[in-house]
């Protein structure tokens, strides 16, 4: 017998208040019970829809890597140089981190808490994303468009970048979402590339001008650690913690 739409609409609540309180208190912050608490509800009619706070973390996660891969794989394939193919693959990956920004903090300050199996999924999943980077990356610097260098380490930097916005972007700010994916695109391939590239556009840089936080943490990455993982955002009053999109694995 499948879920009514009651029981949908109570597990999308237990869902909603889980990302809400993950994304302020944390991960090992939040409990079932004060889950339960805020909806009203006892803790055993929450194991009636998650059977553990595991679950219900991956059920916010498992899923951002795939819309992630969704969003980029067609750019791939699309008949442009590579500088430019580099440019809307961070494009759509800022677009796509800012559409759902509470849960992609969630994922890179949380994903290490995940069950080993699941780990491994999301592992699989990164690594297929970093390689598409790479290979943008090496078609560039056959092209004499990107510089040289390792193209994993120089696709760390603009994934790092076009992940940045998780620490300072704002949404009643200075920049849309598509002005701040813009930008940050600019900039990440200017970053690696072996030629002058043009400034962002007037009116995106007119924006963000004067504004220090913006100007200060754009670049802000921490790439550390054998898994050499992209920093992940800090929360308000915690410590900051690595996480992994997009780590290579092993």
């Amino acid at each position: 017998m499948g879920m009514s739409n009651h029981d949908f609409d109570r597990e999308q609540q237990i869902v909603d208040q889980a990302l809400r309180l993950f994304s302020q208190e944390g991960y090992h912050g939040t409990s079932l019970q004060g889950i339960a608490d805020n909806l009203g509800i006892t803790r055993p009619a929450f194991y009636y829809y998650f059977r553990s706070k595991d679950d219900l973390l991956w059920k916010l996660i498992g899923n951002l890597g795939d819309r992630l891969l969704e969003e980029v794989r067609p750019v791939v394939k699309e008949r442009v140089s590579p500088k430019e193919k580099l440019r809307r693959l961070i494009d759509a990956h800022v677009r796509t981190v800012l559409s759902d920004p509470d849960a992609f903090q969630i994922y890179f300050t949380e994903r290490h808490v995940v069950a080993q199996q699941r780990d491994r999924q999301l592992r699989r999943g990164e690594t297929q994303y970093m390689k598409l980077y790479q290979t943008v990356i090496t078609e560039g610097q056959k092209a004499g468009v990107i510089r040289d260098g390792d193209a994993h380490l120089l696709a760390l930097i603009v994934i790092g970048i076009a992940n940045s916005p998780l620490r300072w972007f704002e949404r009643r700010g200075r920049l849309s979402p598509a002005e701040a994916a813009e930008l940050l695109a600019d900039m990440a391939v200017g970053a690696v590339s072996s030629t002058e590239v043009s400034v962002a556009p007037q009116g995106v840089a007119q924006r963000v001008k004067g504004s220090r936080r913006a100007t200060t943490s754009t670049a802000s990455i921490d790439a550390h650690g054998k898994s050499e993982r992209i920093g992940a955002p800090a929360r308000v009053g915690s410590r900051n913690r690595s996480g992994a999109l997009l780590d290579e694995g092993t």
